[in-house]
């Protein structure tokens, strides 16, 4: 796999995983979902940094990027009924001239330029950070839960 290939790390059975966990100790769910938000709001300030240093409907988009907290993943939400214009800002248009021109919708690997003008430059720029923190905590999760 070279470093330009996307990279995705999938659980099979993640509610016998979190089952498990529940059994093995209080609050290592809670830890699994902390790591999550961790992640999650990391770099959704880093986008918010970026998309204000941008100007015009990023600067704008800005505030509605926020972490979300979940057991299940690590998410990063941006629009709402109050930013209708956020996605045309993160991926840009064809057609609305108050965009930048149009990058695609859909993920591009790790290290491409590709889509997005904030939102996703920045998952991609942290990448060895966000895979950081998922191997450390991860790691202390794991020995906290099965010890020995």
């Amino acid at each position: 796999m070279g470093s330009n290939d996307p990279v995705a790390i999938q659980v099979q059975n993640l509610s016998k995983f979190r089952s498990a966990l529940k059994q093995a100790g209080p609050g290592l769910v809670e830890q699994v979902k902390a790591t999550n938000y961790q992640v999650a709001s990391s770099v959704a300030q880093s986008a918010r940094t970026l998309a204000s240093s941008q100007g015009g409907v990023a600067a704008r988009t800005a505030p509605s990027i926020r972490g979300i907290k979940s057991s299940a993943s690590s998410q990063v939400r941006i629009g709402g009924a109050n930013y209708p214009f956020a996605l045309g800002a993160e991926f840009g248009s064809l057609r609305y001239k108050q965009f930048k021109s149009w990058r695609g919708n859909q993920w591009a690997a790790w290290g491409a330029s590709g889509v997005g003008y904030f939102l996703h430059p920045t998952i991609r720029a942290q990448r060895d950070q966000i895979m950081q923190t998922y191997g450390d905590n991860v790691e202390k999760i794991m020995t906290a839960a099965f010890p020995g």
